[in-house]
């Protein structure tokens, strides 16, 4: 009788843990897919950019994607960074001559983030100084700063498993 009780839990087990993922996968995918498309997938391992509803670009890292399952989205929250339109213009064209590692390390954001959100813009098909086309489309709000957003995405057990940025 004991091995049959506990046949019958680990087959509930075993099934409650390939259903319960696959479900959550399908209903962050519908969310993500009600609002947005996908841009870039490949920029490196765990890295997309998808356009959201208001225009803005979204920059996505997360863990491998076999285990990913972002179950709930956090809300935006700002980073406390945030630099005029002018040090950002400077700043892209710099990196568009010297190469991405000058822009990065002005913004005090993680590499991926700011290569992503230059991918999105076209950044290398805007001419010989694409840092004011690049800054002002990434200044929302049209004030002369760029503010950077954060949220993070969460699996069932409430784990962080991805990580969006976006400016404003």
């Amino acid at each position: 009788m004991r091995k049959h009780i506990l046949g019958i839990v680990s087959v509930c087990c075993l099934v409650g843990s390939i259903i319960t993922p696959g479900i959550t996968v399908l209903a962050a995918e519908a969310n993500i897919e009600a609002g947005s498309v996908v841009i870039e997938d490949t920029l490196e391992p765990g890295v997309s950019i998808r356009e959201d509803v208001d225009g803005s670009f979204v920059v996505t890292k997360s863990d491998n994607k076999a285990r990913v399952y972002v179950s709930k989205w956090g809300s935006w929250n700002y980073t406390n960074i945030a630099v005029t339109t002018g040090v950002a213009a400077n700043a892209i064209n710099a990196a568009f001559y010297a190469g991405l590692g000058a822009s990065v390390a002005m913004f005090g954001i993680p590499g991926w983030v700011i290569g992503g959100l230059l991918t999105a813009a076209s950044w290398t098909e805007l001419g010989s100084s694409p840092g004011v086309a690049v800054a002002d489309n990434w200044d929302k709000n049209n004030n002369g700063w760029i503010g950077f957003y954060m949220r993070s995405g969460y699996d069932a057990a409430g784990r962080v498993v991805a990580t969006e940025y976006k400016t404003e």
